[in-house]
């Protein structure tokens, strides 16, 4: 079957085997199920290949070790599941729990929207894990969810007055056909993977950026691990007013272009070289 049309299975590494996820379970007395304590990284995988691994895996070992984790072997176990899996698009995930359980998943891709609206929430953000990508998404999933209620896909978050991050990305703003995103090293958000990829390909500038500049942008695009980059065409505010945008832009238009190819070029079969 084409490996562009084709809807495999999700499969499972469960200790040392391959399963159907569906199959796959995870042990209730483990903390990472009853405490949501541990980690994650979620990576694309483009015709049975995986892009970014190494440095999706260097973000997982620091996460693991802001929560005091020891992180297993996962390379091996990712090549074994994607040998499985085949010449198939997808999306790749490992989670490791406080236990000790790890999980590997592989499933096909989910439909992206061509464009995103984004709700733009006053949430306190941050804190001592807001570097690590935690199994602890309660607070971004209710955003999401309040998101979706005021009519939009995500939430973008604003705190003390400050852009942050959307509750599952990155935001990057276009303004004088420069991209500037907020540093995470003074936000208190995550290192996008995706971000530190497009930073090698564009002049990106990482800086502190005032919510005011989220009406003044020439565009907004989203980036993540799964869907690169996506235009905003929409902002709501907590007012109840809207901005829209002409999306997506041009810039954006380039920086996905070239993350695709980037992509197209660098996915690999599991390895940290």
């Amino acid at each position: 079957m084409d490996s562009q049309t084709a809807t495999p299975d999700a499969l499972a590494w469960v200790d040392g085997a391959i399963v159907l996820a569906r199959d796959a379970t995870v042990p209730l007395i483990d903390d990472g199920v009853l405490r949501g304590d541990g980690v994650f990284e979620t990576m694309l995988v483009r015709n049975g290949l995986i892009h970014a691994l190494p440095e999706h895996h260097a973000r997982l070992m620091r996460s693991a070790a802001t929560l005091g984790l020891t992180v297993p072997d996962v390379i091996d176990p990712m090549a074994e599941l994607l040998d499985a899996y085949g010449p198939h698009n997808g999306i790749a995930k490992i989670v490791l729990l406080r236990g000790g359980t790890m999980r590997l998943m592989v499933s096909a891709p989910a439909p992206w929207p061509g464009t995103l609206s984004l709700d733009v929430q006053d949430v306190p953000w941050g804190g001592p894990l807001a570097g690590a990508k935690t199994l602890s998404y309660a607070l971004n999933q209710f955003c999401v969810r309040t998101a979706q209620e005021h009519g939009c896909d995500d939430a973008l978050i604003v705190h003390d007055g400050q852009v942050r991050e959307l509750a599952h990305g990155a935001v990057v703003l276009v303004e004088d056909g420069t991209l500037v995103t907020p540093d995470p090293t003074t936000a208190g958000i995550l290192e996008s993977v995706t971000l530190t990829v497009l930073a090698s390909l564009f002049q990106v500038r990482f800086e502190s950026l005032k919510s005011e500049r989220l009406a003044t942008a020439d565009e907004l695009f989203v980036l993540s691990a799964t869907r690169l980059a996506v235009g905003v065409s929409r902002l709501r505010f907590a007012d109840g007013s809207s901005r829209i945008f002409d999306a997506p832009g041009p810039l954006t238009c380039d920086a996905h272009a070239a993350l695709e190819t980037h992509v197209d070029t660098y996915a690999t079969r599991p390895s940290l070289r």
